[in-house]
């Protein structure tokens, strides 16, 4: 017998399959007391992609208020399967308050690449620019997010699995 697996979003998730001999009960089974119980196996596979974000990159080190900032960064598939639509990467930078704590963002965006769809063990390279605003809220320490398959909402629409359970939060790398 041969499956033929499906496409898509569709492709994606947690499947149980099941092989069953012997349906209609018609070979006799002694070697149990409930010997007609053992005719199915089931197996149940987890299929799907696992993205995430690795290597932040900042364009130089040294900015004031006003300059523009290129962040480039890479993600990667570590699932079993190729990621099956294009989804957004939500990009964060916020201001470092004085006490460590995260202070306003000045930058809250997702992107969406015309090149999302990622193969298993396939990484692609992104960029964003954008401009630090004008006086202090454009100066100071700042941390930068990265989270692939995400709106900024913090939704995603990818279903992704690994062996750790992870995969649907390890999405996010942050500089």
């Amino acid at each position: 017998a041969s499956l033929v697996w499906p496409t898509g979003l569709d492709a994606t998730g947690n499947f149980i399959i099941s092989v069953t001999t012997d349906t209609l009960m018609q070979v006799e089974e002694y070697q149990t007391i409930e010997a007609e119980t053992d005719n199915t196996a089931s197996i149940t596979v987890t299929a799907g992609p696992d993205i995430i974000v690795k290597d932040i990159r900042v364009d130089n080190t040294h900015y004031q208020a006003g300059d523009k900032v290129t962040l480039s960064w890479t993600e990667s598939n570590q699932g079993n399967m190729p990621v099956p639509a294009n989804y957004q990467s939500r990009v964060t930078v916020r201001q470092k308050n004085e006490d460590g704590s995260l202070g306003q963002a000045i930058v809250d965006t997702s992107l969406v690449f015309n090149d999302n769809q990622l193969s298993v063990n396939e990484s692609k390279n992104r960029q964003f620019s954008f401009s630090l605003p004008e006086g202090l809220k454009g100066s100071g320490n700042f941390v930068v997010s990265i989270t692939a398959d995400s709106t900024v909402t913090g939704a995603g629409i990818i279903f992704e699995v690994n062996a750790s359970n992870t995969a649907e939060t390890n999405n996010t790398q942050t500089l």
